[in-house]
């Protein structure tokens, strides 16, 4: 609410609603419940338990405490960071990232203002197009035509110009389930993203499938020495790995 200068958040499922509100002058947002009846269910710690969130939401509790106070500019910085807990490589798209390299886009809202920023593609990486909401609605337009705030844009991040993010775009390709691996090279594709457990485990994947345990089992185990997302995929690795070490015997 610009007019009363707080934030909160309404949480919803099927059995119920909450409404939280923070003690603080920030609200942090993952994927988990916070709100008193929806934050203290079994479902709700179960999933804390094995997904990547709070993970998520302590990486973002880092990066706004390095500031005093929080900008526009610095908001933007948060949504576009590929980086884990302490700066630390964790890989690209992974999870446990607050940019994953995979939202459809991003807004930053300054209320008291009446100011929206608007990512472009990709992922957050794209300009932050400002939009003045008070000049928009104010406008009696006859004509189609785009009204921004050009000397408010955001410009685009400098990772779009680095070998990285090639590299990124190639590893995408094969990074979804729906995605045909039929191609994949098990040894570029952990070249492409080295950091990555994901990297490492569809191209154990790959080998597994083709019956390489050897080859196999060797990238899973790398896999499973970097930051996993969840407990579901480390135990989907420690599984296969462990099959294909049967393999072998």
């Amino acid at each position: 609410s610009a007019k009363d200068g707080k934030a909160a958040l309404i949480e919803k499922e099927s059995g119920g609603m909450d409404f939280y509100t923070s003690r603080d002058n920030f609200i942090i947002s993952t994927n988990h419940f916070q709100g008193k009846s929806l934050g203290d269910t079994q479902r709700n710690k179960d999933h804390m338990n094995s997904s990547a969130s709070p993970y998520r939401f302590e990486r973002v509790a880092e990066l706004l405490g390095r500031v005093q106070k929080n900008s526009v500019a610095n908001t933007a910085a948060i949504l576009r960071n590929q980086l884990g807990l302490k700066d630390q490589d964790i890989g690209l798209g992974n999870e446990k990232s607050i940019n994953q390299l995979i939202a459809h886009h991003a807004v930053i809202f300054q209320p008291e203002k009446g100011l929206a920023w608007v990512s472009t593609a990709p992922w957050q990486l794209g300009k932050f197009v400002c939009y003045d909401l008070n000049r928009i609605f104010k406008s009696r337009l006859s004509d189609n035509e785009e009204i921004y705030e050009k000397e408010k844009t955001i410009p685009l991040d400098s990772f779009l110009y680095s070998n990285a993010y090639v590299d990124c775009v190639k590893f995408n390709k094969y990074r979804f389930p729906f995605n045909e691996r039929i191609d994949l090279a098990p040894d570029s594709i952990v070249k492409w993203n080295p950091n990555s457990y994901h990297a490492y485990m569809l191209a154990a994947d790959y080998c597994r499938e083709h019956e390489n345990w050897e080859k196999a089992v060797t990238l899973y185990e790398m896999g499973l020495t970097k930051e996993i997302a969840s407990e579901q995929e480390r135990a989907y690795m420690q599984m296969n790995l462990q099959h294909c070490k049967e393999k072998l015997k």
